[in-house]
């Protein structure tokens, strides 16, 4: 039955071949390859270079953000060591009298 649809088959459509391919083709084909395959490459390295520069922007930005809080809670601390009573001694028992500082003004304009 088989023998029988194929030479049905090949009666209508012929044995011949309708796929032709272009001339020259197979000369060519290398080199178009090749460049397809360099231009791919240099896509993925753009990327790649994309995505790390991201990532150490979102390392360098938390890392500013925590040294920022950490310097916040540092002062904050360090402040809060000194009573008002503290504060207000140490600030009477400055080095540098408010003339010495109003001198130092005037003389730098």
């Amino acid at each position: 039955m088989a023998d029988i649809l194929e030479k049905k088959l090949k009666e209508r459509t012929g044995t011949d071949n309708p796929f032709r391919v272009p001339e020259g083709y197979f000369d060519t084909l290398p080199e178009k390859m090749r460049l397809r395959i360099a231009r791919k490459k240099r896509e993925r390295n753009i990327w790649r270079w994309a995505v790390a520069a991201v990532m150490a922007g979102c390392v360098a930005t938390t890392g500013l953000i925590l040294v920022q809080q950490a310097d916040t809670a540092s002062l904050a601390s360090e402040t809060s060591v000194y009573s008002a009573e503290d504060m207000e001694m140490l600030l009477d028992c400055n080095i540098v009298s408010n003339l010495e500082i109003a001198n130092y003004i005037t003389e730098a304009e």
